[in-house]
């Protein structure tokens, strides 16, 4: 019992002094105000900190920002316009089944080689056409298409 009180005590303690110590400093604006100022991700505010792009000052376990600093780092900074190149889904899917029938067989982990996808994504894709009858895995791990695959690849083949 003793030592349960004992506990309970030093956590007491070491909640309220990280309570204390995480208090923003007077004037300061949070990493998350910041973002929202500047338009920004969190993640992105975050990536600049580490960088040393954007000065600020951590207390506990929050960083925050001087506004004078920030308004400074406003009026310069640009956010990128760059945005993933996002493939559509049934384009990725299409290249794996287009893959299957060049192989005849292989694995999830050989697929996203070919395809450029990662191999969980490959994976969703091949269950995918594992539910519309088009593939199939054997007890290797090995994929192939089926006959109904096979028929409806080489209409497509035939259409394009």
């Amino acid at each position: 019992m003793r030592a349960t009180i004992h506990h309970l005590r030093w956590l007491w303690c070491n909640a309220r002094a990280m309570a204390i110590l995480s208090d923003p400093p007077l004037g300061f604006v949070s990493l998350p105000d910041a973002a929202r100022r500047l338009g920004v991700a969190r993640g992105s505010l975050n990536h600049l900190v580490r960088e040393g792009r954007l000065a600020a000052e951590r207390v506990g376990p929050h960083w925050y920002v001087d506004p004078v600093v920030l308004d400074a780092f406003a009026q310069t900074y640009r956010p990128s316009n760059r945005r993933r190149t996002v493939r559509p889904v049934n384009e990725s899917r299409e290249q794996v089944a287009r893959l299957l029938a060049d192989w005849q067989e292989a694995t999830a982990d050989e697929l996203a080689i070919g395809v450029g996808l990662h191999p969980g994504n490959v994976r969703k894709h091949l269950v995918i056409l594992e539910a519309a009858g088009v593939a199939e895995r054997d007890d290797q791990a090995y994929w192939r298409l089926t006959e109904e695959g096979r028929r409806q690849y080489k209409e497509a083949a035939k259409a394009s």
